[in-house]
């Protein structure tokens, strides 16, 4: 704005532009800058500040500088000013999700700052927009080596973010993206290394713990691979061409291939994501959605559940509603570099509640067109091989020449082409008829794909030994979508031996895969194929046994990792055979509420209880549903089914006791102490696991209403129970209670010692949620103690597991205790 852009010279009038350039188009008053240009009193200064600004006029170009009843304004054009453009520059990059065009708009941002703003200018009201400048450049940098990091540029943020860390100690975010570079870079050691030097300086300097970011960052880093899920399929053995749909995936952060059934979508982006996974270092996350399978498509509520899972988070953790578990994974995605593959979808509002990472691609059949008009996608249109590629592909499959005329008899389509190669290869006799055939024995292609793949599946399945050809058949009506051998040697009744030497020919003839968890996958068009082929007779007997299996196996198992995988399959199991229900939900109503899978827990139970004849079986059922409905935050449903089952003898006491849990969600104790006790006087002698858990309730619902000579006995009663029984969750709660009753009542040192014996049960049982209870007591002791960054230590932890929980009334709790110590 100065004429030639010459810098001006002397104080006042570097001041006077300061504080006009700081208000740009904006008055600034008289009395501000008077005060601003003399400190001290001065009784000519607003004479002498108007010659100051008759000066200032001359070194402007343009009408610039006006004055009126509020005082002085210097009219800037958009764009001209450095601290405006920087901030605009900002805003603009944490507006894009793409980190290359983020880094780019970032640096540009970051290069425009020489040195302090207003050096030199000893004047309080500038030094506070210098600060705040300041802060904006700093949170610059921190967004800017975000978005660098998550480019791969790992080692270069580390030298810059090193020294960056010793300029600012105290600035933790700094810290915790050096600690992220490091680990990028492999350098694991050193990365926590920073957090150790970090801590120990926020202690000395500030006497408090690093905050839960920081804290959350060393975390993932000790968990390791863990939180870095690599779900990718692996990557297609033999592929040709697509060099320019391979670059069109390049092009954009959400990505639609869309195209007709076998034209390989999901071997494009499976290659793909190989070949980019360097740019996703934080993890790569698939689902087959099933949108065109015989069985259920997934539901997004199932898909954001197992993304939550693959990230880390855990039973309670999970949200129980689809906007909460958006959410949650924005949340957890939002840091990362992130691929998510949606493979197979139905259509665009299949997969609309899932977009939550920095890139997304999705494959479907239907075009997806509101995908690309609603949030933008790029649409890549995958059509048939060309003639000379589908030749090609042919004959690296062969491994050699293949029979005249096979290409267009698969009509071009990658998936066909496959299962023909394999045919030509394992069975050359077949190759001589191949080209002269034209139904083979099903249907002319006619120019149609469809009808063509079922023609080639068929040169395959004719080839087939007799249990493999019956194994293909029945896999086309199994439970799930995918299986483990004993399950198909239940479907096909035969040996599991027996049944892994059907797989592995129908493996190698391309008719199933075998996936990363050693289970058996059929392609929705193999599955719909082998379907057609399968004989009623034969397909009733054989889910039959299928699901009897799925069903034993859940009675009888402890494997929590085995029901996680094949939960999907045993719901499907009670809707194909619904007398079963009842048996699964007896099975899994501890797992599933573990676990937090409320959808799944609602299914099974009401499906249990329309089937139940029994009075007593649709109490239980009842108390089941109300408990997944109470977890779901529906407190009126929930008590309406704990009413129901009062009904019950045999049922009562623990249906009081889930209205009790009810009351308590409720904040009435009182309500809630009713309940348990009317719950005891129903126990008879021989429920003592029963009277232990109700005991241990009750306890804890007296110290809440005050009545601490009432909970003690309780209490003890309930522990010696515990220890009797040998069940060391029930005992760790119950010792835990006891603890919140001595500091209650200022047995303080007993407290302490009874919590730390609680954590040690806590942690053997990995009981997160008592856990949690008795860290939130340590913390209340050491506040009264006068401990405060104790106390800060412990209520922080506090908030960590709330988080793991998904206890959300605790980890509110918590927040407060620690504003009111000033450490929120």
């Amino acid at each position: 704005m100065t004429a030639g852009g010459a810098p001006l010279a002397g104080r006042l009038q570097r001041t006077l532009l300061g504080m006009l350039a700081a208000n740009a188009n904006r008055p600034v008053t008289v009395d501000a800058l008077v005060d601003a240009l003399w400190p001290e009193p001065d009784p000519r200064a607003r004479q002498r500040l108007q010659l100051h600004v008759h000066k200032l006029r001359r070194e402007l170009v343009g009408d610039r500088l006006s004055h009126g009843p509020a005082g002085y304004t210097l009219r800037t054009l958009p764009g001209e000013l450095d601290a405006e453009r920087f901030e605009s520059l900002v805003a603009e990059a944490l507006g894009v999700q793409d980190p290359a065009r983020r880094a780019r708009l970032l640096r540009d941002a970051v290069a425009l700052w020489r040195g302090t703003p207003y050096e030199g200018l000893d004047v309080p009201a500038l030094a506070a927009e210098a600060r705040r400048l300041d802060e904006r450049r700093l949170a610059a940098l921190e967004e800017r080596y975000d978005a660098e990091i998550a480019l791969g540029g790992h080692a270069e943020a580390a030298v810059d973010l090193a020294a960056l860390t010793r300029e600012h100690p105290l600035r933790e975010r700094f810290h915790g993206l050096l600690m992220v570079a490091l680990y990028r870079g492999g350098r694991q050691a050193e990365a926590l290394e920073v957090y150790r030097r970090a801590r120990a300086t926020m202690v000395e300097e500030l006497g408090v713990e690093p905050g839960p970011g920081l804290r959350a960052v060393e975390a993932e880093i000790l968990a390791g691979e863990t939180a870095r899920p690599a779900q990718l399929p692996p990557d297609v053995t033999v592929f040709v061409n697509r060099a320019a749909e391979l670059a069109e995936l390049d092009s954009a952060p959400l990505v639609a291939i869309t195209g007709t059934a076998g034209v390989g979508k999901t071997a494009l982006a499976v290659r793909w994501a190989h070949r980019a996974r360097e740019r996703f270092p934080d993890g790569q996350l698939y689902v087959d959605l099933c949108g065109y399978a015989t069985v259920r498509p997934l539901s997004p509520d199932e898909v954001l559940a197992g993304f939550l899972r693959a990230l880390g988070a855990q039973g309670a953790a999970i949200p129980t509603t689809r906007a909460e578990r958006l959410t949650r994974l924005r949340s957890l995605a939002s840091a990362k570099r992130l691929l998510v593959i949606l493979d197979n979808a139905v259509d665009a509002d299949h997969v609309r509640p899932l977009l939550f990472a920095a890139a997304t691609v999705v494959t479907s059949r239907d075009s997806l067109a509101g995908l690309v008009a609603r949030e933008g996608a790029h649409r890549v249109v995958l059509t048939r091989l060309a003639a000379d590629d589908a030749e090609r592909l042919l004959a690296r499959l062969v491994g050699g020449n293949a029979p005249a005329g096979l290409a267009e008899q698969c009509a071009r389509l990658p998936l066909a082409l496959r299962v023909a190669a394999e045919l030509v290869r394992f069975h050359p006799a077949a190759a001589a008829r191949l080209s002269g055939e034209r139904a083979l024995d099903l249907l002319d292609a006619g120019g149609d794909p469809a009808t063509a793949v079922r023609s080639v599946f068929s040169w395959s399945y004719r080839h087939l030994p007799a249990d493999a050809a019956r194994l293909f058949r029945l896999c086309g009506h199994g439970v799930g979508n995918a299986a483990e051998p004993a399950a198909l040697a239940a479907l096909v009744d035969l040996g599991e031996r027996e049944t892994v030497r059907a797989l592995a020919v129908l493996v190698r003839a391309h008719l199933v895969e075998q996936v990363s968890d050693g289970r058996y996958h059929l392609h929705d068009l193999l599955r719909e194929y082998a379907a057609e082929l399968a004989d009623p007779g034969e397909t009733e007997a054989a889910v039959s046994r299928q699901v009897e299996w799925y069903t034993r196996t859940a009675e009888a198992t402890a494997d929590r990792g085995w029901l996680g995988r094949e939960v999907a399959a045993l719901v499907k199991c009670a809707e194909l055979r619904p007398a079963v229900a009842g048996r699964l939900s007896t099975a899994l109503w501890r797992f599933l509420d573990d676990q937090g899978r409320v959808a799944e827990a609602l299914a099974l139970h009401t499906r249990a209880l329309a089937m139940a004849d029994d009075p007593e079986d649709r109490a239980r059922f009842a108390l089941r549903i109300g408990i997944a409905h109470l977890r779901m935050g529906d407190h009126d449903t929930a008590e309406r089914f704990f009413t129901s089952a009062r009904n019950h003898p045999v049922l009562e006491s623990a249906a009081l006791n889930n209205l009790a849990m009810l009351c308590t969600e409720r904040g009435d104790y009182p309500g809630a102490a009713r309940f348990l006790e009317a719950a005891l006087a129903l126990c008879g002698d021989g429920e003592g696991a029963r009277r232990m858990v109700y005991l241990t309730n009750l306890g804890e619902l007296r110290v809440r209403l005050g009545r601490l000579a009432e909970a003690e006995p309780v209490l003890r009663a309930a522990l010696a129970m515990a220890e009797d029984l040998g069940d060391r969750g029930c005992a760790a709660l119950a010792l835990c209670h006891m603890a919140h009753l001595h500091l209650e009542t200022g047995q303080h040192d007993r407290a302490a010692a009874e919590l730390d014996a609680t954590l040690a049960l806590a942690r053997q049982t990995r009981n997160l949620p008592v856990e949690a209870e008795a860290t939130m007591h340590l913390g209340t002791l050491r506040r009264r103690l006068g401990d405060r960054d104790g106390a800060v230590a412990h209520f922080h932890r506090v908030l960590e597991l709330a988080e793991l929980t998904g206890q959300r009334e605790q980890a509110d709790v918590t927040r407060r205790r620690l504003a009111e110590i000033g450490a929120s």
